[in-house]
């Protein structure tokens, strides 16, 4: 009975913190709560905790993610993760870097795919371009972020690599 009411007791302070960190990004209660609620969806449907998944989503909006977007990207890159925090993590952190430059570089693209996901590929499959074609136009800082953006969301919408990971995780 002790333990569950420690374990309530921090989950309130836990949440609290997450509220007041989100409140920087976003300056009102009204977009905290809306973004917390989010989040807290995303988390029962991912095998990652509320902390992996709200810290994920502090780490964005610190890139410049724009506030309407981190919810589903969150949800999409928490797909990709396969229930790993770690690679969620990581993931997280390219994708904010690559939002807060606004194209794709060769660091970043090292950093999505060591984890596991290969913007390129998608990329790829909706322009035609081969593997080589795509890296020398990223050389040439020809891959802006809607391009991995809309990678993303086709390797975790409907005949994507990713879809339904969240769905099927215990």
């Amino acid at each position: 009975m002790v333990a569950f009411g420690k374990a309530a007791s921090d989950s309130a302070s836990e949440l609290e913190n997450i509220k007041t960190a989100f409140e920087v990004f976003l300056g009102s209660k009204e977009k905290v709560d809306a973004l917390v609620r989010d989040l807290r969806q995303i988390a029962v449907k991912s095998p990652l905790e509320l902390t992996d998944i709200s810290e994920g989503a502090r780490m964005l909006l610190t890139y410049g993610v724009a506030a309407g977007d981190v919810s589903d990207t969150v949800e999409r890159l928490s797909e990709v993760s396969a229930g790993s925090a770690e690679r969620f993590q990581r993931i997280s952190y390219a994708f904010g870097q690559i939002s807060s430059i606004g194209r794709l570089m060769g660091t970043e693209l090292r950093q999505l795919t060591e984890p596991g996901f290969n913007p390129l590929e998608n990329i790829g499959k909706r322009t035609g371009e081969t593997m080589i074609d795509l890296k020398a136009r990223m050389e040439d800082g020809g891959i802006a972020i809607d391009e991995v953006r809309q990678a993303l969301i086709d390797a975790t919408s409907a005949g994507g690599r990713f879809f339904g990971f969240n769905a099927e995780s215990p």
